[in-house]
């Protein structure tokens, strides 16, 4: 029975611990200190800012092709003939002046041929030359005829009045009007030979011609057996051997011009209206002075090598417009010229401008006074598709502001509406970018000066 009540009793043992417990925590909790509440604070968000000012703005663009020397020299053999001569530095690279005897083809056939026209023409001049004397002489001739003619018919008459009053016979009378006759027909013989003359003339002088003109062409033949440098040029290749015959038709020898370089570089027609627009109306617009115009408007332009160490830059000028657009890739072919592409090379910093070198084009347009610029980079796309920047206001809050774009080049782009001079543009990327957000401007001068590099035409375009 004890034992059952001890049992019993242990059971209970565990209650004195928890009530314990119990009040101890009952205890703190009420009197543990009740927590300071304190008002929430709003952190600002640090951001790089540019304040916004007007810049001169320089349109540009770019495009690209290869250069090639305007004038290009394909020589081949027009006479045929062995080569007796070719000048010893008539090599590949080799740049030579202009009036350089470059190769001669034996002239001995033509020298011959010329000699015969000459004597061939002479004679024909000789024989021309007859027959105006024995026009001359007949004319004296039948002047001289004619005066007998004249007596003759006198002496006839006379005859008549004498076998009239009988004091002449009648064969007297015969005799003077047989003597007449005979002279008539010495004065017709005469007259028709005179008519033939000039026909004979009109002959000699169309064989004339004809000596005259084998005479040129033998002269040209001749002239054409020596090959003369017309300008001065590098050459680019040769294709004959001194000794060799030669056809006509054959290829002698190609050479370049290296007073004038050319690039014909395409140009997307957005970019290239841009350097143009609002200067003036295109109203009678010349094609025939394309570049003369171009050149009106203010455009400048310069060549740089691509893919070269020190990117050599050559001045250029605008010469021409393309026949045609591009039909695959819609742009517009500028034709630019290099003046002196070799005399002006520079050793060490500006080389040769030389044949199929790549290049890049340059075109600037003038200076645009008063643009706001900013970069690309500050462009953001709102909810409903448009144009906004971030800036920030007078209490260094967040703003959404919708804005109209202009030119865009390279990293910046002109805005036209939307943005005013002296305020605050946020250049950092917000995420989120709450619309009123606390922000701690800090102005970055390296992008400012890099802006204003951009918009100067100084930055790189793409």
């Amino acid at each position: 029975m004890l034992s059952k009540i001890d049992k019993k009793y242990k059971k209970l043992l565990f209650l004195p611990p928890l009530l314990v417990g119990v009040v101890v925590l009952v205890l703190a909790v009420s009197n543990k200190k009740q927590p300071t509440l304190r008002e929430a604070s709003e952190t600002a968000r640090p951001v790089r800012v540019l304040p916004v000012q007007p810049l001169d703005f320089v349109p540009k663009s770019l495009g690209y092709g290869y250069a090639e020397p305007k004038k290009q020299l394909a020589s081949v053999a027009e006479v045929a003939g062995r080569i007796t001569y070719r000048n010893p530095d008539l090599l590949r690279g080799r740049i030579l002046p202009a009036g350089t005897l470059l190769v001669e083809i034996d002239p001995t056939d033509y020298i011959l041929e010329v000699e015969r026209s000459e004597a061939d023409l002479i004679s024909i001049e000789a024989q021309i030359s007859e027959i105006d004397t024995t026009i001359a002489n007949l004319q004296e001739s039948l002047k001289i005829e004619r005066d007998l003619q004249k007596l003759s018919e006198k002496e006839v008459e006379r005859k008549r009045k004498l076998l009239k009053r009988g004091a002449g016979s009648q064969a007297a009378l015969d005799t003077a009007e047989t003597n007449l006759l005979s002279q008539r027909q010495k004065i017709q013989d005469l007259e028709n030979e005179n008519r033939l003359l000039p026909a004979q003339r009109a002959v000699l002088e169309a064989t004339k011609r004809q000596n005259e003109t084998r005479l040129a062409q033998a002269e040209e033949d001749l002239s054409r057996t020596r090959i003369i440098l017309p300008f001065d040029a590098r050459i680019a290749s040769v294709a004959v051997e001194e000794g060799e015959y030669v056809p006509v038709g054959q290829q002698l020898l190609e050479a370049d011009g290296i007073d004038v370089s050319e690039i014909t570089a395409q140009f997307a027609l957005s970019h290239f209206a841009s350097l143009m627009a609002g200067e003036r109306s295109m109203e009678g617009f010349d094609p025939g002075r394309a570049g003369e115009i171009l050149r009106e408007f203010g455009i400048e332009a310069r060549v740089r090598a691509v893919n070269m160490e020190g990117a050599p830059v050559w001045e250029a000028r605008l010469d021409r417009i393309n026949d045609a657009i591009d039909s695959g890739t819609r742009t517009l072919g500028i034709i630019v010229a290099v003046d002196e592409p070799y005399r002006k090379a520079i050793v060490g910093k500006r080389p040769p401008l030389v044949k199929n070198l790549f290049v890049e084009v340059e075109l600037r347009g003038k200076a645009k006074p008063g643009r706001i610029v900013i970069p690309y980079s500050a462009l953001h796309r709102s909810e409903n598709g448009t144009d906004i920047v971030y800036v920030a206001d007078g209490d260094n809050r967040l703003r959404h502001r919708e804005v109209k774009l202009g030119t865009s080049q390279g990293d910046v782009a002109v805005v036209l509406d939307g943005l005013q001079a002296g305020e605050a543009l946020v250049l950092t990327d917000l995420i989120p970018a709450i619309e009123g957000m606390l922000l701690e401007p800090m102005v970055d001068q390296a992008a400012a000066e890099k802006l204003r590099q951009a918009a100067s035409g100084e930055g790189e375009v793409k």
